[in-house]
């Protein structure tokens, strides 16, 4: 089989099988924005947004809906256990620009799990399609499910979301290799996601460990699935998206130290607009610094944390005092 070179999901069609991924505290417009200046996706998804907040417009702040006029399709991702919540904040989304709407049924975290949230929702697949049907029922959008893997366990998680899945007449399922219960420092199972695809009557997109255009090569022989997720790797590459094509097609890509440093300054002069203010902007951004230069010394990281506006970081730059360095 050869490699996917596009994505179909209910009645949208896309030209790349890849999807920029949520990514709690960054993928609002500010970060979702800079891969498009390189092409080379599907689409993007927002931080996780609570059903709850979204259905009593109770957005702790405009970034978490916001959509730049510069971006592709976004998928809202919803988290929630409530139908009629869920419903309600599905209206809400496409209302916003959703193009696709999500649920997550992954997150591990503890005060997500314990409001019944996220990976708890893995337990009942009734309820679990409950839920989906009600997003389906209130929004035009096609409907996805994220989820993590019982990889092995007594749980069954596998087989109850593929029984939700069918019931709900789901429109793709994201299946993120690893168990609620792992976290980042063990290796994603990608053997369970080519199990998924094998399995469901959806399309199947996978997530986890997917960082170079070599990872997302071998993904797809692997695994033979519909799409790639990638999260965590995007954040500091947007052009990873790009890089990607541009090896299926025996190019060369290669990015400038310029270039880098202006995706970090575009970045950060994003997130102030959106916060309307530079300080928590830049608070955020000493934070992301270290993906998009993850081999900076501390001698380094203080130099730049001593800009402290925006004014300064582009005086810094401008000044000709060398960005930092990988």
């Amino acid at each position: 089989m050869n490699t996917p070179t596009s994505l179909q999901i209910g009645h949208l069609h896309f030209d790349s099988p890849l999807i920029q991924g949520p990514l709690a505290g960054y993928t609002c417009s500010a970060m979702r924005r800079l891969p498009w200046r390189y092409g080379g996706l599907a689409y993007t998804v927002t931080e996780m947004l609570s059903a709850h907040q979204l259905a009593h417009d109770q957005d702790r702040s405009p970034r978490y809906t916001h959509v730049a006029s510069d971006e592709g399709p976004v998928c809202f991702q919803l988290s929630g256990s409530n139908p009629d919540l869920l419903a309600k904040a599905s209206e809400k989304a496409e209302k916003a620009g959703a193009s696709l709407i999500d649920l997550n049924a992954g997150c591990p975290q503890p005060k997500i799990r314990k409001k019944g949230h996220g990976s708890a929702l893995l337990t009942d697949s009734k309820q679990l399609a409950a839920l989906l049907s009600a997003i389906k029922q209130h929004s035009s959008c096609p409907v996805t499910l994220k989820i993590r893997v019982d990889r092995d366990t007594a749980d069954d998680y596998n087989h109850i979301v593929l029984d939700a899945a069918h019931q709900a007449n789901l429109d793709a399922l994201i299946v993120h290799g690893r168990h609620w219960k792992e976290r980042y420092d063990s290796n994603a199972c990608h053997d369970s996601i080519a199990w998924f695809v094998e399995q469901a009557d959806v399309p199947v997109i996978g997530n986890g460990d997917l960082d170079s255009p070599e990872s997302i090569d071998r993904f797809f022989k692997h695994t033979k699935a519909a799409g790639a997720m990638i999260a965590r790797a995007s954040l500091g590459q947007p052009w990873l998206f790009a890089a990607y094509h541009a090896r299926q097609h025996n190019k060369h890509f290669t990015v400038s130290d310029k270039e880098r440093w202006q995706c970090f300054l575009d970045h950060v002069e994003a997130l102030a607009k959106l916060e309307e203010s530079e300080i928590p902007a830049l608070n955020q951004a000493r934070g992301f610094l270290k993906y998009y230069y993850p081999n900076l010394n501390d001698s380094e990281r203080n130099l730049f944390f001593k800009q402290n506006s925006l004014s300064a970081l582009k005086t810094f730059n401008a000044a000709k005092q060398k960005p930092p360095k990988e």
